[in-house]
C-alpha cells in the first residue's frame, strides 16, 4: 500500500486553482438531490456522445456491417465466431457489404475487414470457389515454392524433354495455401505440365509484381 510522508499529510491543505477552488465551492453548496440530478445528466451526456459524434462524421451516418474476427483464408467455410457486427460511416462502407454472410471465403479477408458478397461463394465451394472463371487450379508442394500469400502472381519454369527451362505457366495466381500444398491458378493448357512438373519435384517459381 502507498503511503506518504507525516510531513505531507501534517500542514495546510493543498491549493486549489481559483476558477476550480470556487466550482468546489458551488458543488458542495448544492443540496444532495441536486448533486444527484447532476452526476445523471453527466452520465448521458458521456453515453451520447459517441453516437452524436458518428451521425456528425462527414463519411455519413452509422451503418451496421459485419467485419472479419479474424483472418480467414481462402476456402475457408464461415462459421458462428468467424464474423463480429461493427458500425461504420455508411460512406466507407465497401459495395456489396452484407449483414447475412454464410459460405465459402473466395479471396483473402483479413482481420477487421468489412465481408461483401464478392468475398463469398455457396457452402462447400472449397478452393474451387477462388479460382477465377476460365483458369484451371493445381496443386504444387510447398517446399517447391517460396512463402507465398494468396494473390501471389507468379511465373513457373520447368525443364523440357531435353532438361532446357522453359515457361511452363505464365502470370499464375496463387488461389490459395492449405497446409503443404500451393493451389495456383493456370491456364487450361498450362495445366497438366504444371502438374507433371509439380510431380517430379522441378518447378521455380518466378514473382510477378502485384
Amino acid at each position: 500500500m502507498l503511503s506518504l510522508p507525516r510531513s505531507r499529510l501534517d500542514g495546510p491543505p493543498v491549493a486549489l486553482p481559483p476558477a476550480l477552488d470556487r466550482l468546489s465551492d458551488r458543488w458542495w453548496s448544492l443540496r444532495p438531490r441536486h448533486r444527484a440530478i447532476a452526476v445523471v445528466v453527466l452520465a448521458a451526456v458521456v453515453v451520447l456522445v459517441g453516437p452524436v459524434r458518428l451521425v456528425a462524421s462527414p463519411h455519413g451516418p452509422p451503418t451496421s456491417v459485419l467485419v472479419a474476427a479474424r483472418d480467414l483464408p481462402v476456402g475457408h467455410e464461415l462459421g458462428a465466431d468467424d464474423l463480429r457486427p461493427a458500425t461504420w460511416p455508411r460512406d466507407l462502407v465497401p459495395d456489396g457489404a452484407t449483414t447475412e454472410a454464410r459460405g465459402t471465403v473466395t479471396g483473402p479477408l483479413p482481420r477487421g475487414g468489412v465481408v461483401t458478397s464478392a468475398h463469398l461463394a455457396p457452402p462447400g465451394s472449397g478452393v474451387a470457389a477462388a479460382v477465377p472463371t476460365g483458369r484451371v487450379a493445381v496443386t504444387i508442394p510447398a517446399d517447391l515454392l517460396p512463402p507465398l500469400p494468396a494473390g501471389a502472381h507468379l511465373d513457373l519454369v520447368a525443364p523440357d524433354p531435353d532438361g532446357m527451362p522453359r515457361v511452363a505457366a505464365s502470370s499464375a495466381t496463387v488461389v490459395a495455401v492449405e497446409g503443404e500444398l500451393v493451389w495456383v491458378a493456370v491456364d487450361p493448357p498450362e495445366g497438366p505440365a504444371v502438374a507433371a512438373a509439380a510431380a517430379r519435384g522441378q518447378v521455380v517459381a518466378i514473382l510477378r509484381p502485384p
